[in-house]
């Protein structure tokens, strides 16, 4: 892969409109921002260790289930949460169809065949001052 799975799985949600563009949902890949003009309702995706599941008899391939976590950072616990719900519903029906589970980042195609969600959808609580609510989703995904 040229890009990283939290990149991937970041362009086929922003695709999805479930943040960036339009709606009010900011996200970032592998760091969590925090000044000022952040907004509150914020996605970041880190990739997390994965698992290397088989390997093809023929060929000796790798098949790697790359680890993802989502931390969703709101004002509101109920916003928060109703976004993981979003994420999570956005993710486990995908199983590598063409037309619905593929982003193309810079001219490289990938598809997302399986995302298992690890344990259910976590409330971190508070964070400092701010008072804002984070919620923990973690996955192993399939991506070629």
């Amino acid at each position: 892969m040229i890009h990283s799975p939290a990149t991937v799985v970041a362009a086929f949600l922003v695709a999805g409109g479930l943040f960036g563009g339009v709606t009010a949902w900011t996200y970032s890949v592998g760091y969590e921002p925090d000044a000022d003009s952040v907004e509150a309702e914020h996605v970041t995706l880190f990739d997390t260790a994965g698992l290397k599941d088989a390997k093809l008899l023929a060929d000796g391939t790798g098949i790697y289930r790359h680890g993802l976590q989502f931390l969703v950072r709101s004002q509101s616990r109920s916003d928060g949460w109703t976004k993981a719900e979003a994420i999570l519903a956005a993710l486990t029906v995908c199983r590598g169809r063409a037309t619905t589970d593929q982003v193309t980042i810079s001219a490289t195609t990938y598809t997302i065949h399986n995302a298992s969600q690890q344990g259910p959808t976590f409330s971190l609580g508070l964070d400092g001052a701010k008072r804002r609510t984070t919620h923990s989703l973690n996955f192993l995904m399939s991506i070629t």
